[in-house]
């Protein structure tokens, strides 16, 4: 939001202003978005590092979340999104919590002047229910794959997505972007849909 960007771009305004301005904007997310927002937590570091948060962080510091390699790609990548998946939560209350996160620099509108980083972060358990809603029979699995078919997160009505050994499908769906196919996987004929996400920069 303009608001918030003419907030970190203005080195008059103070630490209050700019944390008001950032409230604003996360509250302006959560009202306008259908996903939900309130289980992400988002962080923001403005030019001088100081730190910015929807979520408590209990008088802690978390200078050491900017000297994360992910987060200081970001910061090299002018507004590229960097992802750091199922990593372990550098928020301390939320120790042993697998996350998924984005980290995207932040700059003045002409793209010349650094004014900090955002940070957006899921519990990786909040993906598995949103995998969940795709499943409507016993049968059903949802994965989610890398690079090639890397299984990242899985989900199934009856607990076997570990043992379905979906590389077969992924080869076969990987000269497609998205589509519907029958695919024998382990010997057993299922109806495949798939659908690739591209990197938003491509």
């Amino acid at each position: 939001r303009v608001e918030l960007l003419e907030a970190l771009e203005d080195d008059t305004r103070t630490y209050y202003e700019i944390n008001a301005a950032f409230d604003k904007c996360v509250s302006y997310a959560q009202i306008n978005n259908l996903f939900m927002t309130e289980q992400l937590f988002v962080t923001m570091f403005d030019a001088r590092g100081r730190c910015y948060s929807n979520w408590n962080r209990n008088f802690q510091s978390y200078d050491h979340v900017l000297e994360m390699p992910w987060v200081q790609a970001a910061r090299e990548q002018q507004g590229h999104l960097v992802w750091d998946l199922f990593s372990p939560s550098f928020i301390l209350e939320r120790q042993g919590q697998k996350m998924i996160s984005l980290a995207r620099s932040i700059t003045n509108p002409m793209g010349e002047k650094d004014l900090g980083v955002l940070i957006i972060s899921m519990p990786q358990e909040r993906l598995s229910q949103v995998l969940a809603g795709y499943c409507f029979d016993s049968g059903d699995s949802v994965f989610l794959l890398g690079d090639g078919g890397v299984v990242l997160l899985a989900y199934s009505m009856d607990g076997n997505s570990g043992r379905i050994n979906v590389q077969e499908a992924f080869e076969q769906s990987a000269a497609n972007h998205s589509g519907s196919m029958h695919c024998m996987l382990d010997g057993v004929d299922y109806l495949t849909s798939y659908y690739t996400l591209d990197a938003p920069w491509k």
